[in-house]
Formats: C-alpha cells, structure tokens, sequence
C-alpha cells in the first residue's frame, strides 16, 4: 500500500483442466468474500481480482473479475503467470508475453485492508481449493521480494487422516444452479427404478424409500473425501435426493395410471 505496486510472478502446473469456485491459486483476503487481490482458476480461464477504487470489496466490477484470459489451464503443464500491478495501469502476462492490460486509479491500492492474510492452493475460510503444485510464489512490493513457495513463516495447514479434500456441509454456501440441477437429474432414473421395484407399496414405502435414496447419495458423497478433485458437498446430497423423491413419485404415479388402465380394460 505504501508503495503503490505489486509483482508477483507464479511458476505452476495445474493437476485439473477446469477447476470451479474460482480456484484460489494466490489470494490475499479475509473470506470468499473480501479481498485484496485474487489469482485463481475458473474452469479453464486464468481470473484475477483485485480491490482498487474502481472495484467491489471483492474485487470484481460489475460482478466480473478484473481480467480473465480464457484457456490458459486447458494444457497441463509448467508454466509462469506475472501480474504487474502500478498506478494507473496493470499487466498479466503467461509466460512472459502479456495477456491483459487494464487502466487502473492513479492510487490502485489505497483500499486494500491490511488485516488479510495471504494463502496459497485455497481461500483462508478452505472452501476454495486448488488442485496443482506451485513451485515459486514471488511477491515484490517496493524493496521487499519474498517466494512464498520457498519461505519457511508460511504456514502448512495439517490434513485429517487420509481426507483428500475439504467437506462443504453448510447447505447452498457455494451452491452452483447448473450442478444442482444435474444432481437432481441424476436421481430420478434411481428413484423410478426403486418405486417401479416396490410396485404397489411405493405409496407406504415412499419416505423409507426417500431415506434409502439419501443414504446412497451421501455414502457417494463419502467417497469423494478421498478423491482429490471431487469435492463433498451436502448440496450434492439434497440435490440428489430431491431428484430420486421425484423418480418414487413418477413411479408411483406410473403405476398408479398402468392399473387405472388395467382396471378399465377389465371393465
């Protein structure tokens, strides 16, 4: 702040070609919410956010990040990403040749709040974690030069047991319409086959079927603790099992209408 400038110059390989959230890569911030600055990943594009007075507390304008270069992690392998940051003016580069150029305040950074922390690989709140190696961290302001990568005061937070990611178990935290939607889809074929199974009792069985439904979707759910780019979502749970009480419904009304017709042809 004092210098009103930022470096950084990132030497990385990304172990998922698209990654969501975003992906927090380098950020200094308090949550998902309020930031200094951002380098992450959004599916295959290369996002940065950065607070200037131009920008939200989030470091988006007009709920977009300051830059986004698309593509750039769809090849998985070594490269650089450099941000130059200076009044009026800022620069991202991949591999040294520079992708974005945006205007900036005269004073870009005389908002940043000096009580964020700097945190590689996630957010500082763990609900946004990248999936890569990062293998030089360099942040230049001023005279000072630090690689986070290499510098023992950075922190290394302990993993559980054998856990591979970060469970999600506050409901529709960081909900995503499109996957909710295709969790619920995902179910209804399993909810139809187990109401087609319980035949005429899917009507007194309905809620013990609903239950068995939410038992599989969250022992799936399980599993993916220990798979590294699968992330455990209680969303993901209820999803799926809003998606397989529709399947026992549809079932049920199948059903239902095959015996009206049955009844009638009789008749």
């Amino acid at each position: 702040m004092d210098a009103q400038e930022l470096e950084v110059q990132l030497e990385l390989r990304p172990l998922a070609s698209e990654q969501t959230g975003p992906a927090r890569i380098m950020t200094l911030s308090l949550d998902h919410r309020y930031r200094d600055f951002t380098i992450g990943q959004e599916e295959a594009d290369l996002i940065l956010r950065l607070r200037t007075p131009a920008s939200d507390l989030n470091g988006t304008v007009d709920d977009a990040p300051v830059a986004r270069i698309p593509e750039v992690f769809r090849s998985m392998r070594w490269f650089t990403i450099g941000l130059r940051v200076e009044p009026g003016q800022l620069e991202l580069s991949v591999d040294g040749e520079v992708a974005a150029r945006r205007s900036l305040p005269a004073d870009p950074l005389e908002n940043w709040d000096p009580s964020y922390r700097f945190a590689l690989g996630n957010e500082l709140t763990h609900g946004r974690p990248w999936l890569g190696e990062i293998r030089r961290a360099v942040v230049r302001a001023g005279d000072t030069e630090i690689d986070y990568a290499r510098s023992p005061e950075l922190e290394t937070p302990e993993n559980f047991w054998m856990l591979r990611s970060t469970p999600r178990l506050i409901p529709f935290e960081y909900a995503n319409p499109k996957d909710l939607i295709q969790n619920v889809i995902l179910f209804i074929p399993l909810g139809v086959w187990i109401g087609a199974w319980l035949g005429r009792r899917a009507g007194q069985w309905a809620w013990r079927a609903i239950l068995l439904l939410a038992a599989i979707s969250a022992g799936f759910e399980m599993l993916q603790l220990f798979i590294p780019i699968r992330v455990t979502s209680i969303d993901d749970v209820t999803a799926n099992t809003v998606g397989g009480a529709l399947g026992v419904l549809l079932a049920r009304w199948l059903s239902a209408s095959a015996a009206a017709a049955a009844a009638r042809a009789d008749a």
